[in-house]
């Protein structure tokens, strides 16, 4: 053997040892620090848990000390294999439900390099000035966990952080989301005036309220920056252009305005751009069609004008193209979008573009784009189908709304992605049908389907059973309804409404229809029979209008096991009861309609009302 292969031997085995080895013994203060910090808090998932988020929730904490007391084996626990010092605790979806102070016995643990304690519930405390005691920390996560007020001055003393994020500190309910954080004395430009190793910085939904000027002009090194929803106004700045290293930039829900800087072509290494819901204004500059790493670029809701960029298919790589909402121009042909071969969503949506449609020649190459799953052409205005959709086979969602489409939607748009789409929305155009008066729909995954505000016209088209909003309302539909309607037993929303449709409405039972719904809106057609509703006993009906038919007889008991009804209107019928006192036992009722009146109670007064 010789000497080079003996040294390699050597190398190999060196590394089974130390792969094998036992993690060190960690220091009593350091334990004991952990320990009274776990002991600063409940496990509480209930308090942490939020609608916005899917990740699963784990306390690690739970485990501390089952393992012995080398608290370098503990989860979320790593400590140095030369010192024993703790370098590293991640903590993130713990359930941790408390405060964290400045004399917390966390700031002992001075050695830090990581720490990680996103996604707790730090009960709207505000971060502790003792975070400046880490200078050694690298990662510091502190996303979505409660914290509130100013941002202290001391992580300016953090100068080897590399990797910070703030964002989405928020209280309220989505839209009405509050932020949380601030920084606004100290500012931005003094949190960051010492952090020039930051490679990213995520500090999405922290109140700044201020022009971002020339403040991350010395952050060469970033590769990611997240300032959307900052409250930041003025123009983007041009300074932006000197952080060459940039892969992602996201400055959504702000106000900049102006245009879209010349320098932010120097961003040759950008391959993610998000700049929607601001008042930026004037051309998409074509020069983005040299950024040709772009994947990603979302440009809703602004002020852009102008023509449409045919540089931009040149970028080969871009899977997202979202432009919805701004004021582009001219026409624009539909089949170019084939040199995107990478692309996954298109939306060009309430623009005034106007697409031109091409037949697409039998047997052409390359009329399919194998990942394209969103396509939204909503107002652009199109006056036919396009071919276009029906070579695509991995469609999600269709939106071709508000165009002025007419006559029946052709059998080769209705075999398009039959077993993928989940979403068509087809309203407010001139449809009158599907093709050869096709009632029973094909595509087997559908969720919503929204037909509303066309010519639709003969026997009422039935979706799948896997849909959960359906809207044909304001057509000229008629004939009576066919009983398979009570196969739609996952339909949260039904409407029908403004119609004439006619005859008995089916009595769905068992698991059929009337289990499910939150809305039904049959107004203004020419039902008859009696109304048309079994609510089973964990209904969870919220709105029902029955308004404007000819329906007759007495209103049913069994209306009263609708106990979460909300809004009830069945005025302008044939119905020959009286007032229904019992519609006093329904808890959550606010709104009752009978012949055009309106009567609003609360449950207290009217139960007191009818004793």
């Amino acid at each position: 053997m010789d000497f080079l292969s003996l040294l390699v031997l050597m190398f190999l085995t060196l590394i089974v040892l130390l792969s094998h080895a036992q993690q060190p013994s960690c220091y009593d203060e350091e334990r004991n620090a952990l320990i009274h910090f776990n002991q600063s808090f409940k496990i509480d998932c209930d308090k942490v848990r939020s609608p916005y988020s899917d990740l699963i929730l784990h306390p690690k904490t739970l485990s501390w000390g089952s393992n012995g007391t080398n608290c370098c084996s503990w989860e979320g626990v790593e400590c140095d294999m030369l010192t024993g010092r703790v370098i590293s605790l991640n903590l993130s979806s713990s359930c941790l439900y408390g405060s964290i102070h400045s004399n917390s016995t966390l700031f002992q643990l001075v050695h830090l390099q990581e720490l990680d304690l996103h996604y707790n519930n730090f009960t709207f405390s505000p971060i502790p000035n003792a975070i400046g005691i880490f200078s050694e920390l690298k990662i510091l996560n502190l996303r979505s966990s409660f914290f509130q007020g100013q941002i202290p001055l001391e992580f300016s003393l953090l100068s080897k952080l590399s990797f910070l994020d703030l964002s989405y500190n928020v209280g309220g309910n989505d839209p009405l989301l509050v932020k949380l954080l601030k920084l606004k004395n100290p500012n931005l430009r003094s949190l960051v005036k010492n952090l020039t190793s930051l490679d990213t910085l995520f500090i999405n939904y922290v109140d700044i309220g201020y022009e971002l000027g020339d403040v991350l002009a010395n952050l060469t090194s970033l590769r990611v920056l997240g300032l959307g929803n900052c409250g930041l106004y003025g123009p983007i700045p041009s300074s932006l252009g000197k952080l060459t290293k940039l892969n992602a930039l996201n400055l959504k829900e702000n106000d900049f305005i102006g245009t879209i800087p010349s320098s932010i072509q120097n961003l040759t290494q950008l391959f993610f751009v998000r700049l929607p819901s601001n008042q930026i204004s004037g051309p998409i500059p074509s020069w983005f069609g040299n950024l040709t790493k772009l994947t990603y670029m979302n440009f809703d809701f602004n002020h852009l004008s102008g023509s449409f960029p045919p540089s931009l298919f040149q970028l080969n790589r871009l899977e997202t193209l979202s432009l919805q909402g701004n004021d582009l121009t001219g026409t624009l042909q539909l089949d170019s979008f084939l040199k995107l071969r990478n692309i996954m969503i298109i939306d060009l949506s309430h623009n005034k573009i106007s697409l031109h449609v091409e037949e697409t020649k039998k047997g052409s190459p390359n009329t399919t784009l194998s990942n394209l799953k969103y396509l939204s052409l909503a107002s652009c205005n199109l006056s036919k189908f396009p071919e276009f959709i029906a070579h695509q086979t991995n469609l999600h969602l269709l939106d071709l709304a508000y165009n002025s489409l007419f006559g029946q939607i052709p059998q080769n748009l209705m075999n398009s992605s039959i077993h993928s789409l989940e979403g068509i929305y087809l309203s407010n155009n001139l449809i009158t049908g599907f093709h050869n008066h096709t009632t029973i729909l094909p595509w087997s995954s559908l969720h919503l389907l929204e037909l509303q505000d066309n010519l639709f016209q003969g026997q009422l088209p039935i979706p799948p059973s896997s849909v959960i909003h359906y809207d044909v309302s304001n057509n000229i539909l008629s004939s009576e309804i066919p009983s398979v309607i009570c196969n739609l037993s996952s339909i949260l929303v039904l409407d029908l409404s403004n119609n004439n449709l006619s005859r008995d409405f089916p009595l769905c039972s068992g698991s059929g229809i009337s289990d499910s719904l939150l809305v039904l809106n049959l107004k203004n057609n020419s039902f008859h029979g009696t109304i048309p509703l079994q609510c089973q006993h964990e209904s969870e009906l919220r709105m029902a209008d029955f308004s404007n038919n000819r329906f007759q007889g007495k209103l049913q008991r069994p209306l009263t096991t609708c106990m979460n009804l909300e809004y009830l209107d069945f005025s302008f019928n044939q119905l020959s009861d009286v007032f229904p006192t019992w519609l006093g036992s329904f808890p959550q009722l606010k709104s009752y309609f009978d012949e055009g009146k309106q009567i609003s109670w609360s449950y207290r007064e009217t139960s007191k009302h009818y004793e």
